[in-house]
C-alpha cells in the first residue's frame, strides 16, 4: 500500500504531456463513462452535486454529462495541477461551483458542510494513504449518494510493466494503490462495496502514430513516474514493452470500479 507521493509529483509536472497522449491511446475511459452514465440516469433527482477528486481535464465526465437530458449538475473540482484545473473548468464551464487547489487527502474538513450526490475518483488514489480517507468522505454523501472509484487492477501488462522494474529505478518493491488495496481497505475497516472488474486495451501502435519515439520518451516516464532515466533503463523497459506488445498486438489492462454507498448495511 502506498506511502509516497510521486504519481502527483510526477503529474503536477507533467500534465500536459500525460493528457496528450495516455487517454488517447487506452479505451478505458469508454467503460467509465457507460458506468456513469447509467448511474445519472437512474438517480431520482434532478440535480447531481458531484465532488470530482483529482479530476484531472474532465473529458469523461464532460462526455458523461452531454449523454443526460432533464438533469442539472454543479462540480466542486479538486486536483494538485493549477493549470489542469483551469482546463477542467474550461471544458465543464457552467457546470463547475468551485475549484479547490490541493491533495484529496487535506479537503474533507474543508468542505464538512457540503454534501455531494457522487464522490468520484477517477484514477486518483495511487499515492494517497487511505487510513481514516473513506470514513471522511462518507460523511459528505448524500442520502442518495455514492463514492465512485475508478481504479487500475494489479493484474495486467502496464502493472506486470511497473511492478518489474520499480525495484530496480527506485530500490523497493511497486507501492503505488492498486484496485486490490482499495478493496482490501474497505474490508479491513468493515465498508460495505460492490466491485466489477473490466478489460481494456493500451494501443502502442496509436502511440508511435503520436510520437515515433513515444515508448521512450511519453510512456516510460509516465509508467515509472520519471523523467530522468538513464538510457539503459529505458532500453531495457522498452524492450519488455514492444516484446509484450508484438506478442499480444497491443496492451491488455485490467480496471475496476468500485462503489460504496453511505448506509453500510444496504447493497451499493
Amino acid at each position: 500500500m502506498n506511502t509516497n507521493q510521486g504519481y502527483a509529483d510526477f503529474y503536477k509536472k507533467n500534465w500536459q504531456e500525460v493528457y496528450g497522449f495516455w487517454h488517447k491511446i487506452i479505451n478505458r475511459g469508454e467503460k467509465q463513462i457507460n458506468f456513469l452514465v447509467t448511474w445519472f440516469e437512474k438517480f431520482s433527482g434532478d440535480k447531481i452535486r458531484v465532488l470530482d477528486l483529482g479530476c484531472g481535464s474532465g473529458d469523461e465526465i464532460l462526455e458523461a454529462i452531454s449523454l443526460i437530458s432533464g438533469k442539472q449538475f454543479e462540480i466542486c473540482a479538486n486536483g494538485t495541477s493549477a493549470e489542469a484545473l483551469d482546463l477542467y473548468e474550461e471544458n465543464l464551464g457552467r457546470f463547475v461551483k468551485k475549484k479547490i487547489l490541493g491533495r484529496l487527502e487535506d479537503l474533507p474538513e474543508k468542505i464538512a458542510e457540503e454534501r455531494f450526490d457522487l464522490i468520484l475518483f477517477s484514477h486518483s488514489l495511487y499515492d494517497t494513504k487511505l487510513e481514516g480517507l473513506f470514513e471522511r468522505y462518507l460523511k459528505l454523501l448524500s442520502e442518495e449518494g455514492r463514492i465512485v472509484i475508478f481504479m487500475d487492477a494489479l493484474f495486467n501488462d502496464f502493472k506486470q510493466i511497473q511492478t518489474f522494474f520499480w525495484v530496480d529505478i527506485y530500490g523497493r518493491l511497486f507501492d503505488e494503490n492498486v484496485a486490490e488495496d482499495i478493496e482490501e481497505w474497505l474490508v479491513k475497516i468493515s465498508m460495505n462495496f460492490k466491485s466489477i472488474s473490466f478489460g481494456y486495451v493500451i494501443d502502442i501502435k496509436k502511440l508511435l502514430k503520436i510520437n515515433p519515439k513515444g515508448i521512450e520518451e511519453l510512456f516510460i516516464p509516465f509508467a515509472m513516474r520519471k523523467n530522468d532515466l538513464n538510457s539503459e533503463m529505458k532500453d531495457e523497459i522498452a524492450l519488455s514493452i514492444q516484446v509484450m506488445g508484438t506478442r499480444k498486438k497491443e496492451l491488455e489492462g485490467q480496471a475496476k470500479i468500485i462503489t460504496i454507498r453511505r448506509t453500510k448495511n444496504e447493497s451499493c
